[in-house]
Parts: C-alpha cells; structure tokens; sequence
C-alpha cells in the first residue's frame, strides 16, 4: 500500500463533501451530538476514534490535513511528530 492509499484511509470526510452527499449542517451536528462523529479539525469530521491512542488522534489530523497542503502542484511534506506518526515509527 502507498502512501497515496493509506491517505484514503482516514474514514473522514469534509464539510464540502458532505453536504454534496446531501447531508446538511444540522445533519452534521446531530452525529456529533450523539457520539458517532467527531469533528477532526474545523470543516472535516470523521467516526469518533473512541478511547484511541493520542497518536491515533493526531494520526486522524494529519490524514485530514493532508488533502489541503500542497498547493499549485508543491509536494506534500510532514515533518517532525506528524511525519513520525503518519509512518508508524516509534
């Protein structure tokens, strides 16, 4: 599996997505209110991780944040911790 692959693999999705999946805010925010999502960052949501690993929670992040680095064609680079956890090091 690649990188590219893995980053699919986020379970989330953004505002934008679901609301053209015909979901609507108040959907949103009822799923969050229940316990079944979680907002990952603002404007991304994604199934609530439970009692994860904090590196599973910045795992989330990362994949999250990914998608929206990178503009006009530059590479897409993590550094330092984010780079760490997205890899699977120690």
């Amino acid at each position: 599996m690649t990188d590219a692959d893995e980053l699919e693999l986020w379970a989330g999705m953004s505002r934008g997505q679901a609301l053209a999946g015909g979901l609507r805010d108040r959907d949103l925010a009822t799923m969050i209110k229940r316990g079944g999502w979680s907002r990952i960052r603002r404007g991304d949501y994604g199934l609530t991780p439970g009692a994860c690993w904090p590196e599973d929670r910045h795992l989330l992040l990362v994949r999250s944040t990914i998608p929206r680095l990178g503009h006009g064609g530059a590479p897409r680079i993590l550094s330092h911790a984010s780079a760490t956890v997205f890899h699977g090091l120690p």
